[in-house]
């Protein structure tokens, strides 16, 4: 049809070996199993395709249902270099000038065929591919290219011109089944198109198992978030591994968003117990990968996120990423007027960066974390005395990978060695979706669990630089047991906690779990009471 299509267009059973072709369609098309062939709006959009999901025969093959490829070799036919007009050998190609707005597809086949299916538009606003309505995995995808389809076809290797954002597709909400590793297609006459998949501007893309793909992205923006559910895995029996398990993004500091792995957090997603991260994250000149070597092995890379863009990539439960904060600071050796609002500076306060988001559990009103200053016998709970603030859940869209610890307004922290412990169901990995999972283990365990430490500097002074050895400067300024903060220590206070422990009110960012073990109970009452005897 050389004009435009105004009526919907169902064929109830396969499209082969044909193509539906108009300017631009205005309904829906629906091709009940099977699409080997193509569906083409030359100069404008298709509002919505669904191939694969209305077999005739109950109980279908999946291999016999989908979008599958061609079973010719396009050099046998040179006219497929021009597979977007009307005058090609019918090759598989789901192609719009303008958008897709609805792209479902139940599988793509890929068995014996020789060229991967293709998907050719510069946008799509939902894309489903392996997975069904409910958004459950029904298919895997083996071979398929994801491109825009404008001016040539996708460079196996898009190099740092930007001139190549062409080949890349905008997808606003994306969802692919479990990938497979596939084959790169070497023809003679036509450009190479290799099996992948080229994004820009991803809203939302999952995929919904292991990733075996490679994928290409000019950038990954400080809003996005790229999610694989199971593994980013590379295929030990592939020769070349540079077709699976890959995300390449182009510009040097393009890791700006998230990228998730893990994202499900499903016992046994593991593939035959392999590594969750086996694969491969490139960013410009930089690849993360197990067999990089230091700053850039995985998982736990050293190479602060600043040098990449301020983004991360994370393996569910996040751990604590002790390397990455600004460059010449070190997040964990601070003077003590950079955590004391006492002081003539701008206090910094302390920043712990995971390498995923984190947020606090709004169902729980404990803290996040809990600070403890290591004193020469035992360590004292210091929670109340400075404010801890973590991320929000991000299912808005919006995440944060820190936790701040500021100190509190004429709170001054006394010199000497923190502990910051981690609490079990209070800090969560925050997963996007309003779901979220306890956050990862923190690099040294003691008695009273995981913990992170750092360091208060002297600073009397309190200008903000560390006093030479020997200076004097009190051991000891905080007060745990001024509860109500008033500055003084006397009967208030006490009537302030037991009003606390008793349920009656709390001063803000205070709790009756004295102790920090998160009960409240007589022990509490019991830690309150000699840390009131012992004075300030």
């Amino acid at each position: 049809m050389g004009g435009v299509a105004d009526a919907p267009i169902t064929v109830e059973r396969n499209v082969l070996s044909a193509r539906i072709v108009a300017d631009t369609f205005l309904h829906p098309i629906t091709i009940g199993e099977a699409l080997k062939g193509a569906v083409i709006a030359r100069t404008g959009s298709i509002p919505s395709l669904t191939v694969g999901f209305e077999p005739r025969i109950p109980n279908s093959r999946m291999e016999d249902l989908g979008f599958m490829g061609s079973v010719q070799r396009p050099d046998w036919f040179p006219l497929t270099c021009q597979h977007n007009t009307l005058f090609t050998e019918p090759q598989s190609v789901i192609s719009a000038a303008v958008r897709i707005g609805e792209l479902r597809v139940s599988n793509t086949v890929t068995t014996d065929k020789l060229f991967p299916p293709r998907i050719e538009t510069p946008e799509i606003g939902l894309l489903r591919v392996g997975v069904n309505e409910q958004d459950q995995v029904i298919a895997g995808v083996q071979e398929l290219v994801l491109w825009s389809g404008i001016t040539r076809p996708p460079p196996s290797e898009p190099g740092p011109d930007p001139a190549h954002d062409s080949a890349y597709t905008k997808v606003i909400d994306g969802l692919i089944g479990t990938t497979r590793c596939g084959r790169v297609v070497i023809t003679n006459d036509c450009p190479d198109i290799p099996t992948a998949i080229y994004l820009r501007d991803v809203d939302r893309f999952e995929f919904m198992g292991s990733l075996s793909l490679p994928v290409y992205l000019p950038k990954l923006s400080a809003t996005e978030t790229l999610r694989i559910h199971c593994q980013l895995d590379e295929d030990p029996n592939q020769g070349d591994d540079t077709r699976c398990g890959r995300v390449i993004i182009r510009d040097p500091d393009g890791l700006q968003g998230q990228i998730v792995i893990n994202h499900a957090n499903v016992p046994g997603c593991r593939d035959n117990n392999r590594p969750l991260w086996t694969g491969r994250v490139e960013i410009g000149g930089v690849t993360l990968a197990p067999d990089s070597s230091q700053p850039d092995q995985a998982p736990f890379y050293e190479r602060p996120s600043h040098e990449l863009g301020g983004g991360a990539v994370g393996v569910v439960p996040f751990s604590l990423y002790p390397t990455d904060h600004e460059e010449g600071q070190s997040p964990y050796i601070l003077p003590q007027g950079r955590v004391n609002f006492g002081g003539i500076c701008t206090p910094d306060g302390l920043r712990l960066r995971f390498y995923g988001p984190v947020y606090d559990n709004p169902l729980s009103p404990w803290k996040p974390v809990r600070v403890r200053y290591v004193g020469p016998t035992s360590e004292i709970p210091v929670s109340s005395m400075v404010v801890i603030v973590a991320g929000a859940n991000g299912s808005d869209g919006q995440f944060s990978r820190e936790i701040a610890i500021y100190g509190k307004l004429n709170t001054p922290l006394p010199p000497g060695t923190y502990r910051i412990y981690r609490k079990p169901n209070e800090l969560l990995c925050d997963l996007g979706d309003g779901s979220g999972v306890d956050a990862a283990l923190f690099p040294e365990s003691g008695v009273n669990g995981d913990f992170i430490s750092f360091v208060v500097l002297e600073d009397c002074d309190k200008d903000c630089l560390a006093d030479s050895p020997g200076s004097p400067c009190d051991r000891w300024g905080g007060c745990p047991a001024d509860f109500n903060e008033d500055g003084f220590l006397d009967f208030f206070d006490v009537q302030s906690f037991v009003d606390c422990y008793e349920g009656t009110g709390c001063p803000p960012d205070t709790s009756a779990d004295f102790n920090d073990d998160l009960f409240v109970d007589f022990f509490d009452f019991e830690s309150f009471s000699e840390a009131f005897d012992l004075g300030c």
